[in-house]
């Protein structure tokens, strides 16, 4: 009697495998979070059928998903960064500043690139944002317009705080 073969990671590029991949994408996973799924492809997979040039509908959709990934964060940047009570930041320049101005003036239509550490709160997914290498946060917290979220950040940004950064409400969910 022959002993059945224990079945694998899937390695087909169906189109049940691409809707899975790309919507989990969209909703804001890593790819690498998503190929950790056993029954997903793993991760070598899914890069090989983005680089091969056999898979131009996966790439396609993986493409589409990753820009509606990039949106569902600048969404989630914007609402963070507009969460506190007091909309507006007095700068030591005595200039009023409203958070979403100043996420739009950072971002300014460039590219942001998004390293997921795989943890949320609140329904929000938590990483690293850059833009051009630059960090989105240490650039409003070093502005004055955000705190340190220490249980998130393990006091990266604690150092770019400016004078007055206390008077910035410090949301329960930041204490380590």
């Amino acid at each position: 009697m022959t002993a059945k073969r224990k079945p694998g990671r899937p390695s087909g590029c169906t189109d049940e495998l691409v809707f899975e991949i790309c919507r989990r994408i969209a909703e804001g996973e890593s790819l690498r979070k998503v190929c950790l799924d056993e029954t997903m492809p793993a991760k070598s997979t899914v890069m090989g059928w983005l680089l091969d040039g056999k898979h131009k509908e996966f790439s396609d959709q993986y493409t589409r998903a990753r820009d509606l990934q990039a949106d569902k964060l600048f969404e989630e940047a914007l609402e963070i960064a507009d969460a506190n009570e007091d909309d507006w930041i007095k700068t030591e320049g005595g200039r009023k500043v409203d958070h979403e101005d100043a996420m739009i003036e950072i971002i300014a239509g460039r590219p942001v690139s998004c390293e997921l550490d795989g943890t949320k709160t609140h329904d929000r997914i938590v990483g690293i944002c850059t833009i051009a290498g630059r960090d989105v946060v240490a650039e409003l917290v070093s502005r004055g317009l955000a705190r340190d979220c220490p249980r998130f950040s393990g006091g990266r940004y604690k150092e770019l705080e400016v004078p007055g950064a206390e008077r910035l409400p410090l949301p329960g969910y930041c204490s380590p």
